[in-house]
């Protein structure tokens, strides 16, 4: 299987001695709920995602109300041990707006393995033992913007080690993961047309930085492999209309 993807200082606060030790129960992804949920298929933990606004306080001589607003994401792995919720809260207040984030990881048994406060978006693989991670300064710009990057993109374990760092390489997405979840690669942010993308296997920790003078996909496979891949539309010039997109391959090697 091949992934395709197109073009203040953070600390990782470990609260479980061990992330397989767990209970068996099972997180489970709704439209709107994040549920853990036991062998009898009763709810034992659960999370609301979606957004939500809330008016606090008015204040009459600025004419000025407080408000809220909270967006909660979250996911699980592809067997249901891990669970990852991330909130962020953004305040509209006569004394200055203000914005958090918290990401939260979660086992089989619904305890808080880590937790983080400099998340922006969050990526796992299939098994939850590799999560990636956007991470960058929370500055205010507006509701729910501070999320949009770039950031720098890390790889953590389910138990909050770090496992891989990427060092100056700012992205606008996590790394991404091979189907098999060992492979996988990041698309740093690169002036102009140009692509940089940073390779890895996280088994071996070998990272391999790779460029590309155009704008191009990056695929990681199951067995090491990666591709760069170009995108367009066909054109016929008769008719002076667009057609099907075509994919192409046009580099291919080995992250090693």
């Amino acid at each position: 299987m091949c992934k395709v993807f197109m073009a203040t200082a953070p600390v990782v606060l470990l609260l479980a001695a061990s992330a397989g030790a767990a209970g068996d129960g099972k997180w489970v992804k709704t439209n709107k709920e994040l549920l853990l949920k036991d062998k009898k298929g009763s709810i034992s933990e659960k999370f609301v995602i979606g957004r939500s606004e809330k008016n606090l306080e008015y204040h009459p001589e600025q004419k000025f109300t407080d408000k809220v607003f909270v967006s909660t994401d979250g996911g699980v792995s592809s067997d249901g041990r891990f669970a990852w919720i991330l909130r962020d809260e953004a305040r509209w207040l006569v004394s200055g707006d203000k914005a958090t984030i918290s990401l939260k990881y979660f086992d089989q048994s619904g305890e808080m393995l880590w937790e983080k406060n400099t998340a922006m978006k969050v990526n796992l693989n299939r098994s939850g033992d590799a999560v990636a991670v956007l991470e960058g300064e929370l500055k205010w710009i507006a509701v729910n913007e501070h999320r949009n990057g770039p950031g720098y993109p890390k790889v953590y374990s389910s138990s909050g080690e770090l496992l891989l760092d990427f060092g100056d390489c700012r992205a606008n997405e996590p790394p991404f993961f091979s189907g098999n979840g060992r492979y996988g690669a990041v698309l740093c942010d690169s002036v102009g047309s140009q692509t940089r993308a940073i390779l890895f296997d996280l088994t071996k920790k070998i990272k391999k930085e790779i460029s590309h003078p155009a704008r191009v996909g990056v695929g990681t496979r199951d067995d090491g492999a990666y591709v760069l891949i170009t995108s367009y539309q066909k054109y016929d010039s008769v008719t002076k209309k667009y057609g099907e997109f075509v994919t192409e391959e046009i580099a291919h090697g080995r992250i090693e």
